[in-house]
């Protein structure tokens, strides 16, 4: 079987206080969803599929150096297709529930994408969304994250997390209300807590595990 390396390209780059100079595009948020991912999945408990994250500095740079990173890592890996595919999954926050705002940014940047590398290989680019951010999903798993701060119904049930607005400031006052910060460490240790069971009431998550999930089984 071919091994798969999935690559998730974070718009968020946060670098670990602790962390020395010489590390680069490193993203605690892409580190904290591989966390939840592997926590979950057992398809990706295989030496078949490698997961990696890599973070960019904020929306604007994500949209302007994505595509040629993506360029660059096909390239990189292209002598060795036989052995090795790569996979690479663009997540960025929305910033927006409107479904037409999230259609335009995935057309624009998967245009840029289409322009740089090959028909075939674009086939292995997914462009994916955390709508409107990230802390949606931590509010979908309102059990986990009471537990987490040690309270009980913190956090009321949500049919639709990303329906909420702003999430990662409702994420940022329940914290403070708990006598807590949010952080980057925070989500890092938080969110691979979380059940993905719950998680998949978002269907942009579920859009993400399926892809993951597809990934993973292929022969």
């Amino acid at each position: 079987m071919v091994k798969r390396k999935i690559i998730i390209c974070s718009e968020s780059l946060r670098l670990p206080q602790s962390s020395p100079a010489s590390v680069e595009k490193f993203s605690i948020d892409g580190e904290a969803i591989i966390g939840l991912l592997k926590s979950n999945l057992k398809t990706l408990n295989t030496k078949l599929v490698e997961i990696e994250a890599v973070g960019f500095g904020g929306k604007a740079e994500f949209m302007a150096e994505l595509p040629f990173f993506v360029m660059s890592k096909f390239a990189e890996y292209r002598h060795v297709s036989e052995g090795l595919r790569i996979f690479i999954l663009a997540l960025r926050d929305s910033d927006t529930n409107n479904t037409n705002k999230v259609s335009g940014i995935r057309r624009k940047l998967a245009d840029k994408i289409k322009k740089m590398i090959k028909e075939h290989e674009f086939n292995r680019v997914h462009i994916l969304f955390a709508v409107q951010a990230i802390e949606a999903w931590i509010l979908a798993d309102e059990q986990k994250v009471n537990e987490y701060l040690g309270v009980t119904n913190k956090i009321k049930h949500v049919n639709d997390p990303e329906t909420i607005d702003d999430p990662k400031q409702v994420v940022n006052n329940i914290f403070r209300e708990c006598g807590r910060k949010y952080t980057s460490r925070e989500l890092l240790r938080l969110l691979p807590q979380l059940r993905v069971t719950e998680l998949l009431r978002c269907k942009h998550f579920k859009e993400l595990c399926d892809c993951v999930e597809n990934i993973a089984r292929l022969a």
